[in-house]
């Protein structure tokens, strides 16, 4: 009884283990922005309009250094999105400031004045540093006139920030303006001023007016620093002149090709143990596992078949022969085995035609080995005793054996003995 009931026990937790794994809603996916999500943040529509447009398309998924941003005589665009979930350390930033000035652009898509969902996963503590060590531009939250911060939009609810362009710059057209979708409340922020940097306005916001796009040429190469994490996602891109934006500046400073830094957002070649470490699923495999062993342990049945002792006994006359058997067998060639086999059996017959006793015929070591080529088919197809099917069988072996292949000596042996009753 105690048994079943365990039983029991265990087969409805592994039960309800299965629907909680299998049936349990996980929420939509998270949609991070890299070029390979296809959900509202990623940069799908974009990587696919690039490459129907001939632009060649790279990414970065292993950390900057001298041979992923290598020199080339092309001018290449490199987009990367602001906060990073994983940071860019100071030797990135040294590298990719140094493959700027070579005559290369940076995009740097900072989530300032929009707040897209994924940034509720990352860590912003060091946002504004980073920003500031990458593109050498501070930011700070503007206030109104009451010297409030101000914010904008709502948790949970779209709102859409618009940025008006500049008609001087020739990014920009006229009236054009771009938007940008934040998914929780946000502040709005503004550069501060900097005497000893060049910095073009291209873009400012649109209802409270700070810069939100500065263009900062560095040394042969610029940096373009956009106030919007979302502005060139796959929800935002058609909206107002996002698009006009992303191609003038394509058609304006690239020649070899656009990189997206997907390994900045988590998408790379190197196995992170420490995202496995981190991954929930982890831990109910864990806990599911640990849940059945103290299951298995709590009942004292044995599941297997109990053990049999074998009873130790001394060797006899039949383990003798058995292994002397083998023994010989390592040593025997199987082909002239095979034909001392017929030879001494076809030796027995001839000596029995010729009025030879049966227990007088010599053994198998004085029998010639010649007589192999003399079978004695015609007598023994004459006797009616003789099964046609084994003599059959037996004319095959003898075939094999004569062409030099090996037969299989144990059935050989018994139709050699079913031969011989029968004979």
């Amino acid at each position: 009884m105690k048994d079943r009931v365990v039983t029991a026990v265990g087969a409805l937790l592994a039960l309800l283990a299965c629907v909680a794994l299998l049936l349990r809603d996980p929420g939509p996916p998270a949609s991070w922005p890299t070029s390979a999500d296809r959900g509202p943040n990623g940069y799908a529509a974009l990587h696919d309009w690039l490459d129907a447009t001939d632009i060649a398309v790279e990414f970065l998924r292993d950390a900057i250094d001298d041979e992923s941003l290598a020199l080339q005589p092309d001018r290449r665009l490199l987009i990367t999105t602001m906060p990073h979930r994983t940071p860019m350390t100071q030797a990135e930033r040294r590298r990719l400031r140094a493959w700027v000035g070579d005559g290369n652009t940076l995009l740097v898509m900072a989530a300032l004045n929009d707040s897209p969902d994924w940034i509720a996963k990352v860590d912003t503590s060091t946002f504004l540093d980073d920003v500031s060590n990458l593109t050498r531009v501070r930011f700070e939250p503007v206030f109104d006139e009451a010297g409030d911060e101000v914010v904008v939009g709502g948790s949970g609810n779209e709102t859409s920030i618009v940025l008006k362009g500049f008609d001087a710059h020739p990014l920009t057209g006229t009236g054009d303006t771009f938007e940008g979708v934040s998914d929780d409340v946000t502040s709005i922020w503004g550069a501060l001023p900097d005497p000893l940097q060049l910095r073009l306005p291209v873009a400012t916001e649109a209802q409270f007016g700070p810069g939100a796009i500065l263009h900062l040429p560095r040394g042969n190469g610029q940096i373009f620093v956009v106030g919007l994490g979302s502005m060139l996602t796959n929800r935002a891109i058609g909206r107002a002149d996002n698009r006009h934006f992303i191609a003038n500046l394509v058609r304006q400073y690239v020649d070899g090709g656009v990189i997206f830094d997907d390994f900045h957002q988590g998408l790379s070649t190197i196995y992170d143990a420490a995202a496995l470490v981190r991954d929930p699923r982890l831990h109910v495999t864990i806990l599911f596992v640990l849940a059945a062993w103290f299951v298995y342990m709590v009942g004292t049945w044995n599941r297997l078949a109990p053990v049999r002792e074998e009873q130790a006994t001394e060797p006899g006359q039949l383990d003798f022969v058995r292994a002397v058997g083998r023994f010989l067998a390592r040593k025997l060639d199987p082909v002239e085995s095979g034909r001392m086999m017929f030879a001494t059996r076809f030796a027995e017959i001839a000596g029995e035609s010729a009025g030879t006793d049966a227990g007088t015929s010599p053994g198998p070591g004085a029998v010639d080995p010649a007589w192999f080529e003399r079978p004695p088919w015609p007598r023994l197809e004459a006797n009616p005793l003789v099964d046609p099917a084994v003599l059959d069988a037996l004319k095959a072996d003898h075939a094999r054996l004569a062409a030099g292949n090996k037969v299989d000596l144990r059935q050989l042996h018994n139709r050699l003995r079913e031969f011989e009753r029968r004979q």
